[in-house]
């Protein structure tokens, strides 16, 4: 599974945003994000062993959106390419984690609006 959620991170044009924790012209990102994570990060610590749980994982995926979403204006590039690849992880989730909840409250989205949620 994660040799999967890899390759979609890598290979999905449109997850180029969260391969690197920030671009060098987000000058005060470091300032404004206090947890950075990145794609890039996860790699290396699926590599060295580094999760103890799926619930560690996906901490972290979602921690890369929750990022992005802070940081970007609604409408921007960067948000829309989150939609797209979060939901490429998700399928990617459901079929190789079945039994998991992944479930991350959207940021830029008017009050009341729901989760996104999806069982396994």
């Amino acid at each position: 599974m994660v040799i999967e959620c890899q390759q979609c991170w890598t290979l999905a044009p449109r997850a180029w945003p969260f391969s690197d924790s920030c671009c060098p012209d987000a000058e005060d990102y470091f300032e404004v994000i206090s947890n950075p994570m990145d794609f890039q990060t996860m790699q290396s610590k699926c590599s060295c062993g580094s999760y103890r749980s799926v619930l560690e994982f996906l901490s972290d995926i979602k921690q890369v959106f929750s990022n992005a979403e802070h940081y970007n204006q609604n409408g921007s590039h960067v948000l829309s390419c989150l939609e797209k690849t979060e939901q490429c992880l998700i399928d990617m989730l459901h079929k190789h984690l079945p039994g998991h909840t992944y479930s991350r409250r959207k940021r830029k989205k008017p009050s009341g609006s729901p989760p996104i949620t999806a069982h396994f």
